[in-house]
């Protein structure tokens, strides 16, 4: 039941892998990579170790940023925070779909479970940026968490790019165009998701 699967998610959670994870990844990403290719996750254990958790996290940290300007942002804040956790538990799904045909038209070769680690694992550094939307969105800090969300998504990017041929198999050639494929991909679908998310709260 509910319960059940709640106190297995709690079991299986743990900060401190998390932390070093994401700190391996901004320090020294090629090594974070290799590991990652090493680990036997399936999908429910990334789910329930990294996606949820972080996930959940920063939509919550989000909520609370919003919040604190006041109850005329209140209930604009329970919406995003519906569309923000639905967007992040549903597009690893969205891109595993995608690479599972990108992949082989590109030369390479990769199992169900890489594609998931390639995709899951770059999402702790960008969700763990888009936790400094904690900070109010009032003057300079507005800028400040801007920023910092930024630069949490551009080197997730960075960190694709890397993981490309150790992950997925796809010679240094042809990475570029199946990196350009799936983020042009991705945009398109996750744009789709939010547009239908949005309307379906109305």
């Amino acid at each position: 039941g509910g319960s059940q699967f709640f106190s297995d998610l709690m079991a299986q959670i743990d900060v401190q892998d998390i932390t070093a994870r994401i700190s391996e990844m901004l320090s020294a990403p090629n090594a974070a990579w290799a590991r990652i290719k090493s680990d036997t996750f399936t999908v429910e254990q990334l789910y329930k170790k990294f996606v949820i958790p972080m996930v959940v996290a920063s939509a919550l940290c989000n909520f609370i940023g919003g919040a604190i300007l006041g109850p005329a942002t209140f209930g604009g804040g329970i919406s995003l925070i519906f569309i923000q956790v639905l967007g992040g538990l549903v597009s690893p799904f969205i891109g595993y779909f995608l690479l599972s045909f990108l992949v082989p038209n590109f030369g390479g070769s990769a199992s169900k479970g890489d594609i998931f680690k390639f995709l899951v694992f770059p999402m702790l550094v960008s969700s763990a940026a888009s936790m400094f939307s904690i900070i109010p969105d009032l003057s300079i800090l507005s800028i400040v968490r801007a920023l910092i969300s930024l630069a949490g998504g551009v080197y997730a990017l960075y960190l694709l790019w890397l993981g490309v041929p150790i992950m997925l198999g796809v010679s240094d050639e042809r990475r570029p165009g199946l990196f350009i494929a799936l983020v042009g991909l991705v945009i398109v679908c996750l744009t789709v998701f939010v547009w239908m998310a949005s309307v379906l709260m109305l």
